[in-house]
């Protein structure tokens, strides 16, 4: 056996040993219940996952197929899947797909509405049990008030629009703590805004009077 012969077969039985080792250490992780869980869960976000954004792409191709022209922005109407962040990226597919269905023209809405099996009613009451977080008007200079989420009650309502979509949502973290995590960030950043505002606004008052 030449030298490279030699090598070649060293490196094949290092190969081997390692895949030997890997899969053993597979089998070993497959024995604990905790490991099996945590890869199932992870499946089944991802699929869930892969599910939304392929509701929303499809709800942008509605609204790409159906041109309508909004005099506001001077365009033609866009699919805006606003989410709620901080509590899952399921969960801000999901609510981006349920605000962006209920702000749309009725003409893709009602397609929007037969494609997903969802209703007005079940979106309305969803989106309206999230509540809304504190946050910074500019147009109005003041800050608008949160509506608290009525945590229970949307609990219900997003698994019952899980089950429409035909996925599988973790809940876990749709708790009173969590949404009051999301409200104290949600009002420091609205204060934060308020105060850049006025600092910005009391520069123009100054920069007036100098001119003047």
């Amino acid at each position: 056996m030449t030298s490279a012969e030699k090598r070649a077969k060293r490196l094949e039985e290092r190969r081997l040993a390692r895949a030997e080792r890997t899969e053993a250490k597979r089998l070993a992780l497959l024995d604990n219940d905790s490991y099996v869980d945590d890869l199932l869960a992870d499946e089944i976000k991802e699929e869930t996952n892969q599910k939304l954004t392929s509701l929303i792409e499809n709800m942008e191709d509605i609204v790409a197929s159906m041109p309508v022209y909004d005099s506001r922005t001077r365009e033609n109407r866009k699919f805006k899947a606003m989410g709620e962040y901080g509590l899952g990226t399921e969960f801000s597919k999901i609510t981006g797909l349920l605000s962006g269905i209920q702000y749309s023209a009725k003409a893709h809405k009602d397609q929007m509405l037969a494609e997903t099996g969802l209703s007005e009613v079940l979106i309305e009451s969803t989106l309206n049990a999230l509540g809304r977080r504190s946050y910074y008007s500019q147009n109005n200079a003041t800050i608008v008030t949160a509506v608290p989420a009525n945590v229970g009650r949307l609990k219900t309502l997003i698994n019952r629009v899980a089950d429409t979509l035909e996925v599988e949502l973790d809940d876990s973290y749709l708790n009173q703590a969590s949404f009051d995590t999301l409200e104290e960030r949600a009002l420091l950043k609205a204060q934060k805004q308020e105060a850049e505002d006025q600092v910005a606004l009391n520069l123009g008052l100054n920069t007036v009077n100098t001119e003047v």
